[in-house]
């Protein structure tokens, strides 16, 4: 885009009354970004993203954060934050707040975190001497604090496999605010999850369409115990998350093919996965390599995440369609 446009696209954002200032300044800062110049790629891979066989789900030609990031958080809670100059909590309210405080400097894609935690895990330990009442009414302010402070359905948080009281005090305040978020996953274990906490969930699906459900034994065949459930179903390893994610737009890869199913599958495909692949690659190198992300975070220096924990995401749609 050239410099005019540039202008005319931000001076638009800058007058829509319908935005708020964050969402100003969100909007502003993706302009920026959209002005820079794309890694390099092959011609026929350039092609294939602006005819948008392939996708980058619009997320800019410069990527400097991954897309989703999943710190550890209760490594975080036992050392502190030297970052943050936190130190490490001892009771219900300070977890909380240590908590709240870390989620404001977590980026992704969204500009807010994707991942709360296993939260009924994080917070058990701090609750043997609160009562019931206690625990409902300092879960609760953190639960509103929550869907104000980080108001995006992408801020995802985990309960499960085991019972606990903070898991069942999450889901009836769930149920009571109807809130969009954390939006939840409750992790079942036919052998660690009671029937009746399944019934809790399931009353609070009723109310507020979460949680949704995963299987916990074939995540860990598939993951290992150390694992997070980010957007409903995407699940990635704990202290890492995904550098990017890519999709092949199968109906458009079908419109540009010429000849039957057997030969789209046997030739076609292989070659528009092969450009998606190279998209994905040349967004993880700039990220990794040209950004720098990793060796100037903060998170990745007090141990909270680990590149070599990070994956890529390919992603395919319009299958109907195709």
């Amino acid at each position: 885009m050239d410099m005019s446009e540039l202008r005319a696209r931000a001076r638009s954002v800058v007058e829509d009354r319908a935005l708020t200032y964050h969402q100003r300044v969100a909007r502003l800062a993706a302009l920026a970004e959209e002005s820079l110049e794309y890694p390099a790629l092959s011609p026929a891979c350039a092609e294939a993203l602006e005819k948008r066989v392939i996708c980058d789900m619009y997320e800019g030609p410069a990527p400097h954060r991954p897309r989703y990031l999943l710190p550890d958080y209760a490594r975080a809670l036992r050392q502190g934050s030297t970052f943050l100059e936190l130190d490490p909590p001892d009771d219900l309210d300070d977890a909380l707040w240590f908590l709240l405080t870390l989620y404001t400097q977590i980026p992704s894609i969204t500009g807010y975190p994707v991942y709360l935690g296993d939260l009924d895990r994080l917070l058990e330990p701090f609750v043997d001497d609160l009562d019931d009442a206690a625990l409902t009414r300092s879960l609760r302010r953190f639960w509103i604090a929550l869907d104000r402070v980080l108001p995006d359905a992408f801020v995802h948080a985990n309960l499960g496999p085991d019972d606990t009281r903070v898991g069942r005090a999450a889901l009836r305040i769930h149920r009571e605010l109807r809130q969009v978020v954390p939006n939840l996953t409750l992790r079942v274990d036919p052998d660690r999850t009671p029937d009746d906490l399944l019934v809790e969930a399931v009353e609070t699906v009723f109310e507020s369409a979460q949680p949704h459900f995963v299987d916990h034994r074939r995540l860990v065949a598939d993951l290992g115990p150390h694992y997070g459930v980010v957007s409903c179903y995407n699940s990635l390893l704990l202290g890492g998350g995904a550098h990017t994610l890519v999709r092949l737009n199968l109906k458009e890869a079908v419109l540009r093919h010429e000849g039957g199913a057997a030969s789209f599958i046997a030739e076609a495909l292989p070659h528009w996965v092969e450009l998606t692949a190279e998209l994905a690659e040349a967004r993880i190198r700039y990220l990794v390599e040209e950004a720098g992300f990793y060796d100037s975070s903060w998170l990745a220096a007090e141990g909270l995440i680990d590149p070599d924990r990070f994956t890529a995401m390919f992603g395919v749609f319009a299958l109907a369609e195709a």
